[in-house]
């Protein structure tokens, strides 16, 4: 039955799905008690609760070959199987990747979003309702329960070595064949083998599965006689004795093997060598493709006969698979090896051969690296090649092709969606290879580059400022300031100085980044590209709003030509560009602006992607600086935004913390004012606590959260809280940022609200003025301004002065925003703009 096996469900109209299921077993034989014991132990389940079942035992046993006999005995129970191999967590998160392409779900092929919606159309059984997902060679419960979805009408089947399962879930315990069932298989595969030659048979392989499969593909290749096979496997025993045998692993089955691996020695010693490099490589589907198209890669003659024409190689391939050393899935193209094979075939091999067997592996491998860790297309090569390259250990390989392709992985993780996983690689490799290479190797610094870079992508800033600083450091004292690595790496020290609140050191770094770029690689390159978003960033984040808009402009167009107009990094500056506008004045056309690539990023990246929902973040404060916040959109994207963005990072991100800080803004415009504040309280409390009291964004949290206390009527506390933030925002960011100018309009506010109009309208002054200068004088800033000291004028009783300035601010402003926006509407009707700081991407 194929994986891409489809029928129609009954009377639903939709199409069943099968996948990843390995090929069944047409010699499977009995288990009669063990299946039945399952389909009762899952069929008790609830139509509200997932019930697992767990087959656990030592290996050779039997255990997935039980749990495909089952998928295959009950596949019309169910709308959706899908098998899901779990040596690794990587494992797991591609097969539900693959799953949630499968089922048509409104995602990128990435772990963070793709997961987490596979998981949720499970629970609420849309578009399947019952469903089986096996998890086969799951290893710690707890590290493979975090994958499952948290209810629904399906069952979930599990496959371990691991005893622990049954404390976890309804367990059976796979034993040894009995003895009618090894002697049902011998004489299968031997037709006329008596029944007191399977019992001798059976009784000296101690009626193991995978030892009675052995003995019956050897007698039905060599038609050995039952007394001769048995003296050949007690030598062979008897050698064992005194050899390598594998540790934990009944003699008999380890003797069984060796038997049939002499053979193929003998016949086929170039298939014997495809075996051994295969035993280095992972219990995983072994990919065809690592052994096709080989070039330039130093092998044994034996090895190179067979992988230099694709003959030989299936010739080879056909001898492993008649003595049941290995299968071959025609299907996907791969090869699977038993661990005890692999564990037998290695402890057959000296010190030295075992090394320079795990270098053809290592060397293999990188011969079929995409080389393209970012690219979409490439990722499926990367999710086969990862178990690989971990069982290989491609870390330790003095050829830095190979360890060019361990950092590939790194890059393939991290692009994937799984930081946490990319991280672990990433430390490892910088670790052992500053011991090993030294600290200053390429390869070294090249690896803690992204060390440092995971570490941020998780949040852990300091620790990731570390490791960046220091690599930088390394880099230009070996690579010099223009390498590219040493180019890349200013990045990320940028990224941390933003986030230590120092955004003016690091649109220095930015820019020297991106001109250096520029002179050495051209516009158009790629890293080019990569470096002018941030350096544009860096420009937003100083005030250059201006400046910033044009970048991002030209990366926008250049962008779409180089990497096409879905791209994500596309998408990503055309997310910029859209705050670029926003922060320039043009309100409306950064309302449409937004809401066009939001519709991108939600087809291309689905919604639940973190850039989307930073971009949703942005289309909400768009809305409401546009005047749409009256119908609620701005409330409930903001809404959808934070949800997201907290559910994935957890409240204490940069990313969740930003839109949270909207959310409280969002709330006070729609008059919720208590929902505002104790948003705007914690948004406070958690950038404080994060990156210190006098950080930009956490004084932006505090002046935002002044504006929402001065409506309810908590002006003391509110002027109190301005005055202080005023002051840090001069102090750290210069009295003519833009940040500076918000916070003085908001103290300006509050001085209005106590009464000391006469100070409230000097400050005004001083900030017009200034954001003129630094704005324009059609900027909604300056015109708020305006507006604001018409009110400070009829506040001191000049009345004429104060008629002819707000008859002026409201003309303006129809101008800028329209007759109907909320800001025209306020001035129009004696109301002090108030100002917000919104929140930016670091």
């Amino acid at each position: 039955m194929s994986s891409e096996r489809r029928s129609e469900i009954r009377g639903s109209g939709k199409q069943a799905i099968w996948g990843g299921v390995p090929l069944r077993n047409v010699n499977f034989i009995g288990r009669k008690e063990m299946l039945e014991a399952l389909h009762d132990q899952l069929s008790a389940s609830t139509t509200t609760a997932v019930v697992p079942g767990a087959l656990h035992g030592m290996g050779g046993i039997g255990k997935s070959q039980i749990a495909i006999e089952y998928v295959y005995r009950h596949s019309t129970d169910y709308d959706l199987i899908w098998w899901i191999p779990s040596e690794e967590r990587q494992g797991i998160q591609n097969s539900l990747v693959e799953l949630a392409q499968r089922l048509e779900l409104p995602v990128e092929r990435s772990v963070d979003t793709a997961v987490p919606a596979v998981l949720e159309a499970l629970s609420i059984g849309e578009p399947y309702r019952r469903w089986l997902l096996v998890f086969d060679n799951a290893d710690e419960p707890e590290a493979v329960r975090k994958f499952w979805p948290r209810r629904g009408e399906g069952h979930i089947l599990v496959t371990s070595r691991n005893s622990q399962w049954a404390e976890v879930a309804q367990a059976v315990e796979v034993n040894v064949f009995r003895r009618a069932e090894s002697r049902e298989l011998l004489q299968r595969r031997n037709v006329g083998l008596e029944d007191d030659d399977a019992d001798r048979l059976a009784s000296a392989l101690g009626d193991l599965p995978l030892a009675i499969e052995q003995a019956a593909a050897w007698r039905a290749e060599t038609g050995m006689a039952t007394n001769e096979y048995l003296q050949l496997l007690e030598n062979k025993r008897t050698e064992l004795l005194d050899s390598r045998a594998p540790v934990g692993y009944d003699l008999t089955v380890v003797a069984v093997l060796d038997v049939s691996l002499d053979r193929v020695e003998k016949e086929k010693p170039g298939a014997r060598k495809l075996l051994d490099v295969c035993s280095f490589l992972s219990p995983e589907p072994i990919p065809r493709a690592i052994f096709t198209g080989v070039r330039s890669v130093p092998v044994s003659d034996e090895l190179e006969d067979i992988l230099g024409d694709p003959i030989e190689l299936g010739r080879a391939v056909r001898e492993i698979t008649r003595f049941s050393l290995a299968k071959i899935d025609h299907r996907s193209d791969t090869l699977h090896l038993h661990r005890l094979v692999q564990l037998v075939l290695r402890n057959k091999l000296t010190p030295d051969q075992q090394e320079q067997t795990r270098h053809t592996a290592h060397l293999l491998l990188a011969n079929v690296d995409p080389r393209t860790p970012d690219a979409v297309g490439s990722w499926k090569r990367y999710a086969e090649l990862l178990p690989h390259i971990r069982a290989v250990d491609a870390r330790n390989c003095t050829d830095r092709w190979v360890r060019r392709m361990a950092i590939n992985a790194v890059n393939y993780l991290f692009a994937f969606g799984d930081p946490s996983g990319a991280l672990e690689m990433a430390r490892s490799f910088a670790d052992f290879w500053s011991e090993k290479l030294g600290e200053t190797d390429p390869d070294t610094l090249v690896v803690s580059r992204w060390w440092g870079r995971m570490l941020r992508a998780l949040g852990r800033f300091e620790e990731g400022r570390i490791v960046a600083e220091r690599t930088l450091k390394l880099m230009r004292e070996t690579m010099g300031d223009t390498h590219e690595e040493t180019l890349l790496t200013m990045h990320t020290v940028a990224s941390d100085l933003r986030a230590k609140g120092d955004f003016q050191a690091a649109r220095e770094m930015n820019e020297f980044a991106y001109q250096s770029a520029v002179q050495r690689f051209g516009d158009d390159d790629p890293d080019t590209l990569a470096a002018a978003n941030n350096y544009a960033l860096s420009l937003r984040l100083v005030g250059e709003f201006s400046a910033a808009r044009d970048l991002d402009e030209r990366t926008v167009e250049r962008k779409k030509t180089v990497l096409g107009e879905d791209h994500r990094h596309t998408l990503l500056t055309l997310d910029n560009w859209s705050v670029d506008l926003r922060e320039t004045g043009d309100y409306l056309g950064a309302r449409q602006a937004q809401e066009d690539t939001v519709r991108q990023m939600r087809a291309e990246l689905g919604g639940r992607h973190p850039m989307t929902l930073s971009a949703i973040k942005n289309l909400a404060i768009a809305y409401r600086k546009a005047g749409q916040h009256q119908q609620q959109a701005a409330l409930r994207l903001a809404l959808e935004a934070t949800q997201g963005l907290v559910t994935k990072y957890g409240e204490s991100h940069p990313d969740a913390m930003s839109a949270t800080m909207d959310l409280s803004i969002e709330y006070r415009h729609e008059d919720d004012l208590a929902e505002a504040r104790r948003l705007g309280t914690r948004v406070k409390e958690l950038y404080e606590a994060s990156w210190g009291k006098k950080h930009p964004f956490s004084v932006a949290a505090a002046t935002n959260l002044a504006v929402t206390l001065r409506l309810q009527g908590a002006v003391g506390q509110a002027r109190e809280l301005n005055e202080q933030a005023f002051a840090d925002m001069r102090e750290v960011l210069g009295p003519d940022h833009p940040f500076t100018l918000v916070c003085a309009t908001n103290y300006a506010s509050d001085m209005a609200a106590s009464g000391d109009y006469e100070a409230a309208y000097a400050l005004d002054q001083d900030t017009l003025l200034r954001s003129v200068r630094v704005l324009g004088e059609k900027h909604p800033s300056s015109l708020a301004l305006l507006v604001n000291q018409a009110l400070d004028l009829r506040g001191l009783g000049r009345i004429a002065e104060a008629d002819a300035m707000q008859d002026a601010a409201v003309q303006r402003l129809r101008g800028a925003l329209g007759a109907e926006h909320p800001a025209t509407t306020g001035a129009r009707l004696n109301h002090r703009a108030n100002c917000d700081i919104d929140p930016m991407q670091i």
